[in-house]
């Protein structure tokens, strides 16, 4: 069975995407979009917090304050 990850030219461009690798866990070389996440939480009611755009330090801290506030 062929492994990206037995290529050293593989790992390393692995290396700069959101892969997860573990021995302990199965390589599927599974990669969701924003979305596709979204939908498959919301299918097994996972809460996700709305998100909010911070241009600085001061809003990023009051966007982290509203979390798991009930509005």
């Amino acid at each position: 069975m062929f492994s990206m990850f037995s290529n050293p030219w593989m790992t390393r461009l692995a290396a700069n995407r959101a892969v997860i690798t573990s021995k302990d866990l199965p390589m599927r070389g599974i990669k969701l979009h924003e979305y596709q996440a979204g939908k498959l939480l919301a299918k097994y009611r996972v809460p996700i917090p709305l998100g909010n755009v911070a241009f600085n330090g001061k809003e990023a801290f009051l966007v982290a304050k509203q979390f798991g506030q009930k509005k």
